[in-house]
């Protein structure tokens, strides 16, 4: 009976016997320390594995997704090449810890990958594979502003074949055939070391806060600003308020994209009027009437007035997520409002 107290304290348990116990309660004691101590090797070897298959994502250059269907191909034909110019990748059915789900810890491998290599073929296209993966690649592309998606064609598929998603066709697309592979796995490889390029660089001018920025400008901004110094010190409110009105038009961006009036927004804010710029544009008398807004400061129970607006330009971006129209997620949303200042520059200031 020592023997075995001995061996409960040896394991680290806690249970206090006043009284030598019997040898099925001794068993089950025996089981139920066995079955803790099992559970919570279990619970470290996982986390392990776990740690182990992150670091190695984490440490390769590619990750590699297709279908299994397609295995056969991919190892005798497109591995070699990898391994011959020492790209370093990861091929989920190997690198994933074994009885975890591969379609479950795929956003978890993109979200820790630098780049994907997604291999579409007859497979894919019939089972309508791999666009999932696709989405995960592109948002991780503008979370990075990189774009990390490269896309290799098997068999008779053509660019017609891929998804047609918003962003993809600046990814790489290359068609990967026997007469040039050897040639188009080259450049494949080539594209996916590349990491110079930015996202915004591969579409200067071709993203929606682009062409509002400079549609705003153009026929807002470079219109009244050159008299809208002069018009607010001429105001009501300016000469009213001696001191409490700025010379400057803030120009406001919500995160959310949208362009809702400033006074339903924040009780602290009131509008109190419009300025009145008549300018002549191409023998055509056309009038602007930027908003003037009244500010609350509670603190010091004082008020002070300028002259403020949320581009009706920058609205769309807004409109456009929420109408649900498919051309923009939350992230792609935020990017388009973080370009749109830096669209118009800070030479817009009066």
């Amino acid at each position: 009976m020592q023997y075995f107290y001995d061996f409960i304290a040896y394991k680290g348990s806690h249970i206090v016997m006043s009284q030598p116990i019997n040898r099925d309660d001794r068993i089950q004691i025996i089981y139920f320390h066995f079955a803790v101590t099992s559970v919570e090797f279990l619970k470290k070897q996982k986390t392990a594995m776990d740690r182990t298959w992150i670091n190695e994502i984490r440490d390769s250059e590619v990750l590699l997704i297709f279908d299994d269907s397609d295995d056969f191909y991919i190892k005798k034909w497109i591995i070699p090449e990898l391994k011959a110019k020492n790209l370093k990748y990861v091929l989920p059915e190997i690198h994933i810890p074994p009885g975890r789900q591969k379609l479950s810890l795929m956003p978890e491998a993109i979200e820790n990958s630098k780049k994907v290599l997604i291999i579409l073929s007859e497979h894919t296209k019939k089972r309508f594979k791999c666009t999932f993966e696709i989405f995960l690649a592109l948002e991780k592309s503008l979370s990075t502003n990189k774009m990390c998606v490269t896309i290799a064609l098997l068999g008779s598929l053509d660019r017609r074949d891929v998804p047609k998603i918003p962003m993809l066709e600046h990814s790489m697309i290359a068609k990967v055939t026997e007469n040039d592979q050897p040639y188009t796995i080259q450049k494949v490889i080539e594209n996916i070391k590349d990491d110079s390029v930015s996202l915004s660089e591969k579409m200067p001018a071709g993203n929606l806060a682009t062409g509002l920025a400079w549609s705003h400008f153009l026929g807002y901004l470079s219109i009244i600003l050159p008299e809208l110094s002069s018009n607010i010190i001429e105001c009501e409110w300016f000469q009213r308020f001696q001191g409490k009105m700025s010379t400057r038009f803030f120009m406001l961006l919500p995160k959310s994209g949208t362009c809702r009036p400033l006074q339903d927004q924040d009780s602290r804010i009131s509008h109190v009027g419009n300025l009145k710029i008549e300018v002549h544009i191409a023998g055509t008398k056309r009038v602007y009437t930027p908003n003037v807004y009244r500010i609350q400061d509670e603190e010091r129970q004082e008020r002070y007035y300028c002259c403020a607006e949320v581009p009706n330009a920058f609205g769309c971006i807004g409109k456009i997520f929420h109408e649900k129209l498919g051309m923009l997620n939350s992230q792609q949303r935020n990017l388009e409002v973080e370009r749109f200042l830096p669209c118009i520059g800070p030479d817009t200031e009066p």
